[in-house]
């Protein structure tokens, strides 16, 4: 069961432009979170192709969707007015 103080701080609500201060008070949490970060990026950036396929494949796929759906309706546009202006 959490204690009530944890639930208050979770509830609090954020105005805009506002720094999560819990987080960036603390030099110790900010600082893990930066390396974090770096280290993440540093790991992503000498993996291969297959490596990054595999952890990010959900996303290569919906773009690659987004893409090939986007083509189609151009051509579509010009597909459909070539049709309707032959002659028959």
């Amino acid at each position: 069961m959490s204690h009530p103080n944890e639930l208050e701080k979770a509830d609090i609500q954020h105005e805009e432009g506002d720094i999560d201060k819990e987080i960036f008070s603390d030099p110790y949490i900010y600082e893990n979170l930066i390396r974090g970060a770096i280290d993440s990026s540093e790991a992503e950036s000498k993996m291969g192709f297959v490596g990054l396929w595999k952890i990010y494949y959900p996303a290569a796929i919906w773009s690659m969707s987004l893409s090939v759906a986007l083509v189609m309706e151009g051509m579509d546009i010009g597909l459909v007015s070539g049709y309707t202006s032959m002659r028959l």
